[in-house]
């Protein structure tokens, strides 16, 4: 995960085509409504939170997508102030969307026109799609540091476009019917995003949760598309990219985040990015003699 950025309530870019954020809050006051003048795309990750947009309101289970186009009131409603908030959110100019369509021959903004007409401002996913899109916006975050970021990052808001457009002209519109697991998916979301320093297992949750751990690696695995192991692994994986970009050594991050023993830390980290922890460290910090991938 990268680092939460600290909460901002300006409703207004700073940069004339895109912005992205992580946010993490424990507490925070009621959000009034507000509207913009630039495209919003919200990803929920964690919290007890119902978000109203005009006149609808959407109970939001973690991985669900919102899409505000320009001038569209909305805000969130906390139910709880006991489960971190947690979400990723882009800004997107109407510059950088109309620029991206001349250059491209791609209405880029058709997902927003389409809200505009049906009114339905929510996506909620196959969870395998909705990852793929999360780690898009994870990685645009966590990359702000590095060279070429800028670059790299106008590709990455590209490719999500693209994807989301392919997406939403096959996607269903959702209905309002309440999952049953909701509430527990919640708490799980939660306990994670808040202990994942420490060794957590699947007994663990199931307790904090009041579930049987039979029933919870069953609904988690349907409701997110991977496993409670995997989900922990990519949360701390996110977090040790970041901590590796401000300087920090592999082994004092892989303790950090949570990793039991260093050689557990190595395969996952390689397995993701591609090269050993020790090569990511070097490469970003500018020491590119000791780069490797063993």
């Amino acid at each position: 995960m990268p680092h939460a950025n600290e909460f901002d309530t300006r409703q207004y870019m700073l940069d004339n085509a895109f912005e992205a954020f992580y946010y993490e809050d424990a507490n925070l006051e009621q959000v009034p409504s507000h509207q913009h003048n630039f495209y919003e795309i919200y990803l929920f990750e964690g919290g007890d939170v119902t978000y109203e947009v005009r006149d609808k309101l959407y109970n939001l289970l973690p991985g669900d997508i919102l899409l505000f186009p320009p001038q569209e009131p909305h805000h969130p409603i906390f139910n709880s102030w006991r489960v971190t908030y947690s979400r990723l959110v882009l800004w997107i100019s109407e510059r950088f969307i109309q620029n991206a369509k001349e250059s491209c021959n791609c209405n880029f903004a058709l997902p927003f026109d389409l809200i505009s007409e049906h009114g339905v401002h929510l996506m909620r996913l196959d969870p395998v799609v909705r990852n793929e899109l999360s780690k898009i916006v994870f990685d645009m975050v966590s990359r702000e540091e590095e060279t070429y970021a800028r670059a790299q990052n106008n590709i990455s808001l590209l490719c999500f476009l693209v994807k989301l457009n392919r997406i939403y002209a096959k996607y269903n519109m959702p209905t309002d019917k309440k999952d049953p697991f909701a509430p527990h998916l919640i708490r799980i979301v939660d306990y994670v995003a808040n202990n994942f320093e420490r060794p957590i297992t699947l007994e663990d949750i199931s307790g904090h949760c009041f579930i049987s751990k039979y029933h919870l690696a069953h609904e988690f695995k349907r409701t997110m598309g991977m496993t409670i192991y995997q989900y922990v692994t990519m949360r701390r994986m996110y977090r040790v990219k970041q901590m590796l970009l401000s300087g920090m050594k592999p082994g004092e991050a892989a303790k950090q985040c949570g990793f039991s023993d260093y050689t557990t830390f190595f395969r996952a980290f390689k397995k993701e990015y591609g090269c050993s922890p020790k090569a990511f460290f070097s490469s970003k910090n500018g020491n590119m003699a000791v780069l490797n991938l063993d």
